[in-house]
């Protein structure tokens, strides 16, 4: 199963999301978020991007991260 894969990532002392090879370890990351706040996170997530005047949408990954971090 992916669980058991996602969980020995985990367990892990150094991580690099980046850099997890198996995708579906890393949609394990995002699934327990909809597990977590319900159904409507990501209509919510994607309403509030939409919402952001396209000037001072996030322009490198790494503003990316930030902004899905902080919203």
């Amino acid at each position: 199963g992916i669980y058991p894969k996602a969980f020995q990532y985990l367990e892990q002392t150094s991580k690099n999301y980046d850099e997890i090879s198996d995708v579906f370890v890393k949609l394990v990351m995002l699934w327990q978020l909809q597990l977590a706040y319900g159904e409507d996170f990501y209509p919510k997530l994607h309403q509030l991007y939409r919402d952001i005047p396209s000037n001072e949408l996030p322009q490198t990954d790494e503003n990316k991260k930030q902004l899905f971090m902080i919203s």
